[in-house]
């Protein structure tokens, strides 16, 4: 059951990133679900560092806006930010 709700989740997440703008969303897929660390995005997108952190900021931001709206936020908001569980929730099948 739990598998399933991660999975849920997942496509939920996935589907959500996808209508953010091309920019918050190329950089969180990147640092999330790539493993990128920032410096390799900013070498990936030909930006800044600061850039990069203030694109994957705002789009964490409005993600969460967007899942207090659903039913997903509790699932989100008990995610301690680390990646490995956001690989996790990718991985999952």
């Amino acid at each position: 059951e739990q598998i399933l709700e991660k999975k849920e989740l997942r496509e939920y997440l996935l589907e959500e990133i996808s209508m953010l703008s091309s920019q918050y969303s190329e950089a969180i897929y990147l640092y999330y679900y790539a493993g990128l660390n920032y410096e390799e995005i900013a070498g990936n997108l030909n930006i800044s560092i600061n850039t990069v952190a203030s694109r994957i900021y705002r789009a964490k931001k409005q993600l969460k806006e967007k899942l207090e709206q659903g039913n997903y936020f509790n699932d989100i908001e008990n995610m301690s930010g680390d990646k490995n569980e956001w690989r996790y929730i990718r991985q999952t099948d």
